[in-house]
Formats: structure tokens, sequence, C-alpha cells
């Protein structure tokens, strides 16, 4: 901190009676609040950067699960048509024996 001497004693004694003058306190006064506004600042910043971390986390975890979710479905669907496949088999050999006769009409 900046402060004036008092210079009435030719400066020996003045150095030590250091007096603030009205413009150092103001002086100080800004810095200190320059530097408050700027903890706000890095605080604030800080803050929307975590917020805009967790909303792509968000994303990351819902783009997952949407992709589980489409496997799942695929996975059923494969299911479905292996399914479907074995049906149209049965259906065909069932076919085949009652054109040559050898089987019961069920």
């Amino acid at each position: 901190m900046r402060t004036r001497t008092d210079g009435k004693d030719g400066g020996g004694a003045a150095k030590k009676n250091l007096k603030y003058t009205v413009y150092d306190l103001i002086r100080e006064d800004n810095k200190l609040e320059r530097e408050e506004k700027a903890a706000e600042r890095r605080e604030k910043f800080e803050e929307r950067r975590r917020e805009r971390e967790k909303e792509r986390e968000d994303r990351h975890k819902e783009k997952e699960e949407d992709r589980t979710e489409r496997e799942a479905a695929r996975d059923h669907q494969l299911e479905l048509a292996k399914l479907e496949n074995k049906k149209y088999a049965m259906m065909l050999k069932l076919a085949m024996l009652n054109k040559s006769g050898g089987g019961s009409t069920v």
C-alpha cells in the first residue's frame, strides 16, 4: 500500500510518520473491488464450465442409453425373425409331408 510522508521535517523523521491519503484509500478500495469482481467472474466461469460439463456427460449418458435400447431392439427383432423362419420351415415340412401323403392333416 502506498503512503505519503509528511514532508515538514525534511525527510528523515518524515519516513516514520507515514500517512494515508484519500487517494491511497480510494486506490486500495478500487483494487479490492477489482479483485472481488475478478474472483466472482472466475467463480461464475467455473460454475458455467461445470454446468456445461454436466450437460455434456448427461448427453453422453443419454446417447449410451439410446444405443443400448437400439441394440436390445435389434436383438429382439433378430430373435423374432429366427422364430418366424423356424415357423415357415415347419410349415414347409408339413406341406411336403401332406403332398407325399405320409402325414396327417392337423
